[in-house]
C-alpha cells in the first residue's frame, strides 16, 4: 500500500479500489449457492437462498393472516408489504 500521494482523490480512489478487491475475496467465500443445477443465484445468507429455492418450487408458504384473504407468497418480506398496504 502507497504510504503517500499527490492529493488526498488519489489516495482514497486506490485505498477504495484495495478494500473493493479484499472484500470481494472474503465475501465470495461466504457466499450460499443455489443446488438447483444451472442456477447461478449466490447470496450471503443462507435464509435468502431458502427463499429463492421456492421460485424453483413453487412453493408459497406464507399467507396472509386476515380472514378471508387469498394472498400468499414465498417470501416473508412480500407479506410484510401486503400486510401494510391492506
Amino acid at each position: 500500500m502507497r504510504t503517500h500521494a499527490t492529493n488526498k482523490k488519489e489516495l482514497y480512489v486506490h485505498n477504495s479500489a484495495l478494500f473493493k478487491a479484499n472484500h470481494a475475496d472474503h465475501v465470495s467465500d461466504r457466499m450460499h449457492a443455489c443446488p438447483y443445477e444451472g442456477c447461478n443465484y449466490k447470496a450471503l445468507q443462507r435464509s435468502n437462498v431458502a427463499t429463492h429455492i421456492r421460485t424453483h418450487t413453487g412453493e408459497r408458504p406464507n399467507k396472509c393472516p386476515t380472514t378471508g384473504c387469498p394472498y400468499t407468497t414465498s417470501d416473508p418480506g412480500s407479506l410484510t408489504r401486503h400486510r401494510k398496504a391492506a
